[in-house]
């Protein structure tokens, strides 16, 4: 957030970058706890996205 208020677009391309690969090869419940992001889908709608998404997970529950 610093590096956004301060305009600094280097260091924010790099901080994006950075996190980004760092987050890259977590599974998702990892990195739902991780960010505090709480998962408010039923079992039912989860499935259902997963289905119709499923280019997105791909290799993601691997682990």
């Amino acid at each position: 957030m610093a590096a956004n208020s301060l305009n600094t677009k280097d260091l924010l391309d790099f901080l994006i970058d950075a996190t980004a690969k760092w987050i890259k090869d977590n599974n998702v419940e990892y990195d739902g706890e991780f960010f505090e992001i709480k998962n408010d889908y039923t079992s039912e709608e989860e499935a259902k996205i997963r289905a119709d998404y499923n280019w997105v997970f791909e290799g993601l529950d691997e682990d």
